[in-house]
């Protein structure tokens, strides 16, 4: 019979709780990173949040003990090969294992095809697509029976615009890991999902939001009308983390208010 057949209500909620789980988010300081390890810490997990720069780190830390939750930090650059090895030797050094890794590192550069050089290719492609294999290849091997690996797409894996090339070839790029990982590993208990979220009111969105031009077209694109708060995605990621996505893998879940719905 399944587990959760006969459950209560109260008991069947308790299943959302992460406590004992240790969790990982790359460049996290901020924005839906920020948010994701907000929400996880708050459902239990030892939460390690992660950027290039001490002091933002430190202040995300701030920040969330003045929301009452407690957060660790690491410092690196988890673009790079030697970074992510630095991290893992971290875990061995401190006798620790990542039971969810949150693969949110993303750069993003709004360029003509045409204007866009090699180096910018190359660059994105190792920031978004190939560090998030490599982490992912690494934390896995020490990653236990019941593990999880989740990974920011974005909607624009499965849509494009003009000028904005580079972005969505990589963002499909990691639809694409995400299936091939989770078929490698479903039979570790090792589950691969990923998130595509749409337009979220995050810090590195809130120049095109106040655009009167760039900003309404963007609006007039959603049919809730509004730019997603980044507490919106936090749901999401608790739920995919936790005992109750434990049949859910190779899986892209699509937040984004309606966008990629409307003709």
């Amino acid at each position: 019979m399944n587990e959760f057949t006969s459950l209560s209500t109260t008991s069947f909620l308790k299943h959302f709780n992460l406590t004992g789980k240790t969790v990982f988010i790359s460049a996290s300081v901020k924005g839906l990173g920020f948010s994701m390890a907000i929400a996880l810490a708050s459902s239990g997990a030892t939460v390690y949040i992660n950027g290039r720069n001490q002091e933002a780190l430190n202040y995300a830390v701030k920040q969330a003990q003045a929301q009452g939750v407690f957060l660790n930090a690491y410092c690196g650059d988890m673009s790079t090969q030697q970074a992510i090895d630095e991290l893992m030797d971290f875990f061995r050094r401190h006798n620790r294992r990542c039971d969810v890794l949150i693969n949110n590192l993303g750069l993003r550069l709004r360029k003509d095809w045409q204007q866009t050089e090699f180096a910018d290719m190359q660059s994105l492609l190792d920031a978004n697509l190939l560090a998030p294999m490599y982490l992912s290849q690494k934390m896995i091997q020490q990653m236990p029976s019941g593990g999880r690996v989740i990974s920011m797409s974005s909607v624009a894996g499965n849509i494009a615009r003009v000028g904005d090339a580079i972005y969505p070839i990589t963002k499909l790029g990691i639809v694409a890991m995400t299936k091939s990982l989770a078929v490698e590993y479903a039979p570790k208990n090792i589950t691969v999902n990923a998130i595509a979220p749409g337009a979220f009111l995050t810090e590195s969105n809130q120049q095109l939001a106040e655009d009167p031009i760039k900003g309404q077209h963007m609006l007039n694109r959603i049919p809730m009308q509004r730019w997603g708060n980044p507490d919106e995605l936090s749901g999401i990621v608790v739920f995919l983390a936790s005992e109750l996505s434990s049949y859910m893998t190779g899986q892209v879940i699509t937040i984004d208010g309606g966008l990629t719905a409307l003709f």
